[in-house]
Formats: C-alpha cells, sequence, structure tokens
C-alpha cells in the first residue's frame, strides 16, 4: 500500500506549564462536576453514572471506565492511555485535542458527539457507535474499529492508518478528505456519495469497485 498522504495538523493536548495535575484518587463524579488540571492513574470509576461532567487539563491512564453512562462528556486537553471504556455511553460527548493511547473501546458509545483535534494509537475501537457524530481533524493509527458504526456521521481530514475497517458502516455519513487508503477495508458499507470525500490507494480499488455492485470482465 502507498503511504498515507500527509497529515493536516491535528492539535495535541496542552498542558499547565511549572504546575503540577492534582490526584484525582478517591474522588467521584456526578452531574456537572468540573475538573481541571487532575491526574487518574489506577483508579476504578466503572459503571459511573452523571450528566454533562467536564475534565480539562487532565492525564488518565490505567482507570477502568467500562460500563459508564456519562451522557454530555466534555473533555478538553487530556490524554488517555491504557485505560477501558468498555461498554460506555457517552452520547453527546464534546471532545476537543483528546489523545487515546493503547485503551480498549469496545463497544462504545458516542452517538451525537463532537470530536475535534482528536488522536487514537493503538486502541480497540470495534462495535463503536459513533452514529450522527461530527468528526474533524481526527487520526485512527493502529486501531482497530471492525463492526464500528459511523452512520449518518459527518467526517472531515479523517485519517485511518493501518486501521482494520473490516464491515465498518459508513452509510448516509458525509466525507471530506477522508483517507482509508492504507487501511483493510473488506465488507465496509459504504456508497458513492461517500467515495467522491474518500481517498483509496491502487490495491483497494477492486474492492470498492465489487462494492458498488460493478462487474469487472
Amino acid at each position: 500500500m502507498q503511504k498515507p498522504k500527509e497529515e493536516k495538523t491535528i492539535k495535541r493536548p496542552i498542558f499547565p506549564r511549572g504546575e503540577d495535575l492534582l490526584d484525582f484518587s478517591g474522588i467521584s463524579v456526578a452531574d456537572d462536576s468540573y475538573f481541571d488540571k487532575v491526574k487518574i492513574e489506577n483508579f476504578d470509576l466503572s459503571k459511573s453514572i452523571a450528566s454533562d461532567v467536564a475534565f480539562e487539563s487532565a492525564s488518565i491512564k490505567n482507570v477502568e471506565l467500562n460500563d459508564c453512562k456519562l451522557k454530555g462528556l466534555k473533555l478538553t486537553d487530556v490524554s488517555i492511555k491504557t485505560s477501558n471504556l468498555l461498554n460506555s455511553d457517552l452520547e453527546e460527548a464534546r471532545f476537543n485535542r483528546v489523545e487515546f493511547t493503547g485503551c480498549r473501546l469496545t463497544g462504545l458509545k458516542l452517538v451525537k458527539s463532537g470530536l475535534r483535534d482528536i488522536y487514537f494509537k493503538g486502541s480497540r475501537i470495534d462495535f463503536a457507535l459513533l452514529r450522527f457524530s461530527k468528526l474533524k481533524d481526527v487520526r485512527f493509527e493502529r486501531c482497530t474499529l471492525a463492526e464500528s458504526d459511523f452512520q449518518g456521521a459527518e467526517l472531515d481530514n479523517v485519517s485511518f492508518v493501518e486501521c482494520d475497517l473490516k464491515n465498518v458502516e459508513f452509510s448516509h455519513a458525509k466525507f471530506r478528505d477522508v483517507d482509508l487508503s492504507c487501511s483493510q477495508i473488506e465488507g465496509i458499507i459504504i456508497g458513492p456519495e461517500q467515495l467522491k470525500g474518500a481517498i483509496i490507494d491502487y490495491s483497494q480499488t477492486a474492492h470498492v469497485v465489487q462494492l458498488l455492485g460493478v462487474r469487472i470482465k
């Protein structure tokens, strides 16, 4: 496969210089909670239920966040490493300058959410729901997204680099500068309108033609 296109700049999380992050350990989340300049490590927040929780300038590592219901979660300038968000429901979330590294996001629900300047690296995001969400300046690198659902989503400057996109649902999505060229796309559900805004490589051409129902003699 060809090398991915040159990436447009994705803004990285910004942390305060010369200030130590506060230890979050022992604190629970509740509706409208706001946490600024915090560090959360080796902590269990699984099955938390709250709405409109916000984290800003936060470092999250080895944290259990599975089976949470955090509607309207807001993350700004946040780094999340080797954490588990399995089957969590984050409907109507708003993420800005967030990095996920080595995380398990299987079954994650980000329906009707807004993601801007987001970097997913080496993470499992299979069976995830991102229906009707808006993704702008987002990069997925070496991630598994098999069986995930982007139906009706808007993708603007989104790159999938060496990702597993098998059976991913893109129907009725809006594509603008979406790079699929270095990923596995077998079984994806995609239509002509999405392909107008997609980037593929030569080795994927025959598969895409087959998806569109064209037979080559």
